[in-house]
C-alpha cells in the first residue's frame, strides 16, 4: 500500500502540472476576452450584459479546459502504461495501472476545482461594482439555505455521474489500445486482419454509444451550469435540480465502467508487453 501511495504521489504530481498549464490557458483566454468586452461593451454602452457574456465565455473555456485535459491525459496513460521504466516498479500489473488511472481522474477533479476558485473571485471582483453579480450572489445564498436532502443527493449523483463519464473514456481508451495490441501481438497466421477488425469494429461501435450517451448528459449538466451561473434570481436557480433519468444513467455507467474495468486489468496483465519510450 506505502508503495501504491508513493506511485500515486509521483503521477499525481506530473499531472498535475498539466492541470495549471491548461488552467493558464484558460484563466489567460478569459481574461484576454474579458478585456475585449469591456472595450465593446463601453463602446456599445450596453455594460448590464458585460457579466452576462462573461459568464458565458467562462463556462465555454472550461468546458474546453475540460476536453483538452481529457485528451491530453489519455494520451499520457496509455504512453504510461507502455513504459518499461514504469512496469520496472515492484508493484502487480493492476496496481500500476488502477493507480496511473485514479491519479489521473483526481488530478481532472483538482482541475475543476481551481476553475470554481477562478469563478468565485470573477464574482467577487464584480461584486462591488456590478448589481447583477450582487442580486446572483443574493440568490445563492438564499438557494443554498433552502436545500432540502433530496436535492443534496440529486446534485451528489450528478457529480458522481459526470466523474463515472470521465472515468469511462479513459477505459474505454485503454480497451481500445490493450486490446489492439493484443490481437497484434498475440495472434497470427490469417485470423489476424480478421480478429483485429472485428475487435476494431467492436470497439468503434461501444465508443459511439458511449460518445452519444455521454454527449446527451454532458450537454444537459452544461446547460443546467450555465443556468445556474446566468441566474439572477432563487428561481433560476432551482431549475438546475437533476432529471429523474439521472439515476438510470448513474447505474449504467458504473456496470460500464465495472465491466471495462475488468476487461483492462485482464488484458494489461496478460496481453501488454511494455517497450521503451522513445
Amino acid at each position: 500500500m506505502k508503495k501504491c501511495w508513493r506511485l500515486f504521489k509521483v503521477l499525481f504530481r506530473q499531472k498535475t502540472r498539466l492541470t495549471y498549464r491548461v488552467f493558464g490557458i484558460q484563466l489567460l483566454a478569459t481574461v484576454v476576452c474579458s478585456l475585449i468586452m469591456i472595450f465593446t461593451t463601453l463602446q456599445a454602452n450596453r455594460w448590464e450584459s458585460y457579466t452576462y457574456d462573461l459568464q458565458i465565455i467562462f463556462i465555454l473555456f472550461g468546458l474546453l479546459a475540460n476536453l483538452i485535459y481529457l485528451g491530453i491525459t489519455c494520451w499520457q496513460n496509455e504512453k504510461f502504461n507502455h513504459d518499461q521504466t514504469w512496469r520496472l516498479i515492484p508493484l502487480h500489473d493492476d496496481q500500476l495501472y488502477l493507480t496511473n488511472t485514479i491519479s489521473s481522474g483526481i488530478a481532472f477533479i483538482y482541475l475543476d476545482f481551481l476553475l470554481g476558485i477562478e469563478l468565485a473571485s470573477m464574482l467577487v471582483l464584480l461584486y462591488p461594482v456590478d448589481e447583477y453579480t450582487r442580486q446572483q450572489i443574493a440568490a445563492f445564498g438564499y438557494w443554498v439555505t433552502h436545500l432540502t436532502l433530496l436535492k443534496c443527493g440529486q446534485l451528489l449523483l450528478a457529480a458522481l455521474l459526470l466523474l463515472l463519464i470521465g472515468l469511462a473514456i479513459y477505459l474505454t481508451v485503454s480497451c481500445l489500445n490493450f486490446s489492439s495490441h493484443a490481437v497484434i501481438d498475440f495472434w497470427f497466421g490469417k485470423s489476424h486482419r480478421i480478429i483485429t477488425w472485428l475487435v476494431r469494429l467492436v470497439m468503434i461501435i461501444l465508443v459511439s454509444w458511449l460518445l452519444v450517451i455521454s454527449y446527451n448528459i454532458w450537454w444537459d449538466v452544461v446547460a443546467n451550469i450555465s443556468h445556474f451561473l446566468t441566474g439572477s434570481s432563487y428561481q433560476d436557480m432551482e431549475m438546475i435540480v437533476p432529471k429523474v433519468g439521472i439515476i438510470g444513467d448513474f447505474w449504467l455507467f458504473l456496470f460500464y465502467d465495472a465491466i471495462v474495468m475488468a476487461v483492462d486489468l485482464w488484458l494489461f496483465t496478460r496481453y501488454v508487453e511494455a517497450k521503451i519510450n522513445k
